[in-house]
């Protein structure tokens, strides 16, 4: 009896041997069957491994970095965590102005505040539609400024031409002192016509005039700055409108320097003004650099627009503790002089163009300029204006009045000029009583030297 017992023991485990073989056998076949895009790879990349969602059933919280925990998902499956998802931001400025009218209606201030609420918000809708409207392309600003700057790059080759024909054919206008050239007249007539035949309801107001007649095909400039078509307008002139721009041309401005050959005093100037404020300008030196000899490139050009900033250029304080005074080179007299005296200053620098003096003003060259005379012109101020403005400068008469462009004024700019780019009020407050006596600070209109 124990001898079957054994012999059946030993048959069983010869069995479940030979079971466990043809298991594994199985198993082996399985997995080298089995094609290798199923075998687990680990993460090439450590970022790829954070990215995978890792959950624990003892709290469900999602991670997506290391160290970085959001909210748990049971909150976030909540009816809450839904409307918070929901919600946008519109919600909460609403929530917050109803806690604000209780709290200024507990003060007696509910009414008011509803008003200018609801005036506030009309505006803000207003505004958002237009600008909205304009988000495809460039404001009008942009691309009339745009514009400016390649037309007025186009008007300083004129200038260099003209220059290097030896043909200045100048013409004496008022004086020896006033002067008009070739480049004067071919460089109006390039800047008017190209910006008035792609700004065709632009006022433009040019130093020069002109008879009406056609313009050749060769001075028309068309081309657009990319770079400045790519800056942002400044909210404020976001819906200006063709029919409100005024545009002031000084094609060449120090026509003397340019016949006596000191050709780094001479500047292309186009000023924008938008009711009656110099708001943009472009100002270009056709011969910058024309000093460094065969080869070196000439010319550049600085624009600006008030609320965005200046360009080209590279802004300079000048010395502090120095008063360098910039005047005029060839309009002086007794009052002039007078004035600049009284400024105290270190030292004095005579040069030609309004557009030059500016340029000294921004690159620190001088500390303010000075022209207590009535010889200056709101073509000579507009671009240059703009520009200092928009570095912080500021630019007005000898009273301290501001200047205004609009279409219908006075040309001339009677009570002179005073400009700094900083510390206005202390040249300002050193102007002689005489002077302010000789300039009276008026307004008059004149309707005459429009050209497009």
């Amino acid at each position: 009896m124990e001898q079957k017992l054994a012999e059946f023991r030993a048959r069983k485990r010869a069995m479940e041997a030979k079971d466990c073989e043809v298991i594994g056998n199985q198993s082996k076949a399985q997995s080298e069957s089995s094609p290798k895009s199923h075998s687990p790879v680990p993460p090439t990349n450590k970022m790829d491994k954070l990215e995978e969602p890792v959950t624990t059933e003892s709290s469900p919280v999602v991670v997506t970095t290391e160290g970085s925990r959001v909210i748990p998902s049971w909150l976030m499956d909540s009816p809450v965590g839904r409307w918070l998802g929901k919600t946008n931001i519109t919600l909460f400025k609403v929530l917050l102005w109803l806690v604000l009218l209780g709290l200024f209606s507990e003060l007696g201030f509910g009414l008011p505040f509803f008003l200018i609420s609801l005036f506030y918000w009309l505006y803000e809708e207003d505004h958002h539609k237009s600008c909205s409207a304009m988000a495809g392309s460039p404001a009008l600003v942009m691309r009339l400024v745009a514009s400016a700057f390649s037309v007025a790059e186009r008007a300083a080759g004129i200038v260099r031409k003209v220059m290097r024909s030896g043909e200045l054919g100048i013409v004496e206008k008022t004086g020896a002192n006033d002067l008009q050239t070739m480049a004067d007249r071919l460089a109006q007539q390039s800047i008017c016509a190209s910006l008035s035949r792609k700004f065709p309801n632009i006022t433009i107001i040019g130093e020069e005039d002109l008879p009406q007649e056609a313009v050749g095909e060769d001075l028309i400039e068309t081309g657009q700055a990319d770079e400045i078509l790519q800056k942002p307008c400044p909210a404020e002139y976001c819906n200006v409108k063709e029919e409100e721009v005024v545009v002031w041309v000084d094609p060449l401005d120090g026509t003397k320097e340019y016949t006596e050959g000191l050709l780094d005093h001479v500047t292309v100037l186009i000023g924008i003004a938008y009711k009656g404020m110099a708001i943009a300008g472009v100002i270009n030196q056709p011969f910058f650099n024309y000093q460094a000899g065969a080869g070196a490139t000439l010319g550049r050009t600085l624009w600006g627009v008030v609320g965005l900033g200046a360009f080209g250029f590279q802004l300079q304080e000048a010395p502090e503790g120095r008063r360098v005074i910039t005047t005029t080179r060839s309009h002086s007299n007794k009052v002039v002089m007078d004035c600049v005296q009284a400024m105290e200053p270190h030292d004095v620098i005579r040069v030609g163009g309004a557009g030059n003096k500016i340029i000294q003003l921004v690159e620190g060259k001088a500390s303010a300029y000075v022209f207590a005379s009535p010889g200056c012109k709101k073509w000579d101020t507009c671009a240059t204006e703009a520009i200092l403005h928009a570095v912080g400068g500021k630019l007005t008469d000898m009273h301290g009045k501001a200047y205004r462009y609009d279409a219908d004024v006075k040309h001339m700019n009677s009570a002179g000029v005073l400009a700094a780019l900083r510390n206005h009020e202390y040249y300002r407050s050193r102007v002689p009583q005489s002077v302010l006596q000789a300039l009276p600070s008026h307004i008059a209109h004149w309707n005459t030297g429009c050209c497009g």
